[in-house]
């Protein structure tokens, strides 16, 4: 949405104490050219015209002294002059310590974030893509409300400033999001891991009834994250057919990574053995603690500890010549 904001620096800024000598200046024109820039600024990030003002806008707030404000707007650096009779035009200064008005751009960009956010039909295919699991990192998301932690859900946009398409909207975590938000695409896709074989919805997040409550039918997921990870190389595709798409690797029915999940074969993880056990449910990962049943390592026990003898502590000794 447009907003604009006006700095705490602004009252005594070394632009607004210039205005004492300006032409026609006197002990009030501080506080009322001061006055006239900030209703124009306001004017300018209401109606989005990015830092512009025109004759219209200035009459309208400096009625007949409009021209004499301009004038000592400008002298004082406040505002810049464009053009010449009728395109003539003025531009406020763009200084933070003043006022900072949304651009157009900006403004017209959330607007477009949300709309893909919001629309169903595209975020529907996307999660049943890619799942619950970020595409650069492969950690598993937790609720899009999680606004704070990294692991929070959210979409990436791989063509900044475009509309998103099934092909540019990816899946992935609040971390990775404000790392590669401003990147351009072709390097993007150099961190951009393959779409999984399976998806994995957490239970946490309500991924997938959303699919299953759009699709109007079940939808297969995998039971593990590391279920969802393959031997494709990094860089590839950002996009790939899931089990929803026709004509693509995985088209609907299982493919060789679904076949060999559901007979309970063990999908080898992407790039190798893993880093580390996966991320649970709970946030911990799992394997390690109390967050899981020792799935860290499936080798031999380590022997019983022998019994040691009870030490009876100092207060348990009975006085001298007492009984002990």
């Amino acid at each position: 949405m447009p907003w604009l904001k006006s700095s705490d620096k602004s009252g005594l800024h070394i632009r607004v104490l210039a205005i004492r000598r300006t032409h026609r200046a006197d002990a009030r024109s501080a506080n009322e050219v001061f006055g006239f820039v900030s209703r124009c600024a306001t004017m300018s990030a209401g109606y989005m015209t990015d830092y512009v003002v025109d004759i219209g806008t200035a009459e309208l707030i400096g009625g007949d002294r409009a021209q004499l404000l301009l004038r000592q707007a400008v002298e004082a650096g406040l505002m810049t002059a464009e053009g010449r009779g009728r395109t003539r035009r003025w531009r406020i200064v763009e200084d933070d310590d003043l006022w900072h008005i949304r651009l157009k751009e900006d403004v017209a960009w959330d607007r477009q974030r949300d709309q893909d956010r919001r629309n169903p039909e595209l975020t529907a295919r996307v999660l049943l893509r890619d799942g619950d699991q970020c595409r650069y990192c492969r950690v598993v998301l937790v609720s899009s409300k999680d606004t704070r932690s990294g692991r929070g859900a959210t979409y990436d946009h791989l063509n900044p400033g475009t509309a998103a398409t099934f092909e540019t909207y990816v899946r992935c975590c609040h971390k990775c999001n404000s790392t590669f938000k401003h990147m351009p695409r072709p390097e993007k896709e150099t961190h951009l891991l393959p779409p999984p074989p399976m998806p994995y919805f957490s239970k946490a997040s309500g991924s997938r009834k959303r699919v299953e409550d759009f699709l109007g039918h079940p939808v297969p997921a995998a039971n593990d994250p590391f279920e969802t990870q393959s031997t494709s190389s990094r860089g590839s595709a950002a996009t790939g057919a899931h089990p929803g798409e026709q004509g693509g690797a995985a088209a609907t029915g299982a493919t060789s990574h679904e076949g060999a999940a559901a007979a309970g074969a063990t999908l080898e993880p992407l790039g190798g053995a893993p880093p580390g056990p996966p991320w649970s449910e709970g946030g911990r990962r799992a394997g390690t603690g109390r967050a899981g049943p020792g799935q860290a390592g499936t080798g031999a026990g380590a022997p019983p500890a022998q019994p040691q003898p009870a030490q009876r502590s100092r207060g348990a000794r009975g006085r001298r010549g007492g009984d002990q």
